[in-house]
């Protein structure tokens, strides 16, 4: 419930399945190595003033593992970033919007061009 938005879990229950058979489909031992590394991990949000790079931040409006109120924080820390906000969507926004994402990715990669 975390992973997906409920826009996604009410009107697309494929997706939900797809992403279940995803989960129970790992190793045990991969999740819990994977679980312990996310809880582990340090926090660099301090840094973000620092990147010199083009970043795009991608959140779901019904996203609670990164919600778009910190996400939209996070982008206006870094100097040349650009924010989506995807609506009816969760934490998964490539997989519940497959669609925007690529459209999103095309258009970033014609700005790069010109």
């Amino acid at each position: 419930t975390k992973l997906l938005g409920p826009s996604t879990c009410d009107a697309h229950p494929d997706i939900v399945h797809m992403v279940q058979a995803m989960m129970q489909a790992q190793a045990p031992h991969a999740v819990a190595t994977a679980l312990r590394a996310m809880a582990d991990r340090r926090d660099f949000s301090a840094l973000l003033d620092s990147i010199r790079l083009p970043v795009l931040i991608v959140t779901g409006s019904e996203d609670p593992i990164a919600p778009p109120l910190a996400t939209a924080e996070w982008a206006n820390q870094i100097p040349d970033s650009r924010y989506v906000c995807l609506d009816h969507c969760g934490h998964l926004t490539p997989v519940e919007k497959p669609g925007e994402i690529n459209e999103l990715l095309s258009r970033l990669g014609l700005e790069k061009k010109q």
